[in-house]
């Protein structure tokens, strides 16, 4: 992040609108927007495009793709879904999504002038992603938090209307991991922690997100699959952490470790994510009082 901040960027190219710096020394005005880490777009009064800078049209197109910025062009056309709607003075930055990586930017519109007539305005863009990441994930094992794993299905929804979406939800507890802590300190418990998302990564060969829900709770999410599907891919991760092992820091033996996992189905937002948690957890209870170890499905 640029340590030139969005109110800071504002009240500069303010002071360079006003002073006619942009048209008196140019090559300070290229120098001034190339090094800003924040996409600048000058608009008219009219809310027509007057100026940009190269950052600028750089993440419209990660957050619009097909959408250019041109002179004259009106601002409301570069969102044709309708994003710019939420463009006022008054509001509170607006966040898009990125298509390509799902990653964030922040769009805030400001007014150049008095705020009952404006000259024109100034919309500052600025990628927020690795905020956000740090938001949305678990600082210990990278994966996805709950408010992350919110955010993923409201991103999966985006544009699917009335249908929704089928996915599976697979609930899984690292089985008697309170007495790895207890055994060997709660330091090798965070190594297994992070070994066992990784192990997650390696074995799933599909489009999945994990979050860790709290404690020794995961939750992947498989946009897509049905519950037999799912119930596939759980086994072969639960398989695939029983035959893992890591190094100990407490001596020379690797220790082992299983999983147990709940899995459950349904169509979001038909089904809420809360709802399929819930189904996901039963199925876990069962698979935990089967022995651990095991894979459980929820049947409705």
């Amino acid at each position: 992040m640029s340590v030139l901040n969005t109110p800071c960027v504002a009240l500069l190219c303010f002071a360079l609108f006003r002073s006619g710096f942009l048209g008196l020394a140019p090559i300070a005005r290229n120098k001034v927007f190339d090094v800003i880490d924040q996409g600048i777009v000058v608009l008219s009064a009219q809310l027509e495009v007057v100026d940009h800078n190269i950052r600028a049209g750089e993440l419209l197109s990660a957050i619009s793709p097909g959408s250019a910025l041109t002179m004259g062009a009106a601002a409301a056309a570069l969102f044709p879904d309708g994003g710019w709607t939420k463009m006022t003075p008054d509001a509170p930055p607006a966040e898009f999504r990125r298509a390509a990586d799902g990653g964030y930017v922040s769009l805030k519109l400001h007014a150049l002038g008095a705020s009952q007539r404006p000259v024109g305005y100034v919309l500052v863009l600025t990628d927020i992603s690795a905020l956000r990441a740090m938001a949305e994930r678990d600082p210990l094992t990278g994966a996805y938090n709950r408010e992350g794993l919110d955010g993923i299905c409201r991103h999966l929804l985006q544009g699917r209307g009335e249908s929704g979406l089928q996915v599976a939800v697979l609930m899984i507890d690292l089985d008697c991991f309170k007495s790895i802590n207890d055994t060997y300190g709660h330091l090798q418990g965070d190594d297994v922690l992070r070994d066992f998302v990784a192990v997650a990564r390696s074995t799933l060969n599909r489009e999945y997100y994990i979050a860790r829900l709290g404690g020794d709770e995961f939750v992947i999410l498989l946009p897509g699959l049905g519950l037999q599907e799912a119930v596939d891919h759980a086994e072969t991760l639960r398989r695939q952490v029983s035959r893992s092992s890591m190094g100990c820091a407490c001596g020379e033996q690797e220790l082992r470790y299983t999983v147990s996992i709940g899995v459950a189905d349904g169509r979001l937002p038909q089904s809420s994510l809360r709802e399929l948690l819930d189904n996901a957890d039963q199925a876990l209870y069962r698979a935990k009082e089967e022995g651990r170890n095991a894979t459980a499905a929820h049947i409705a």
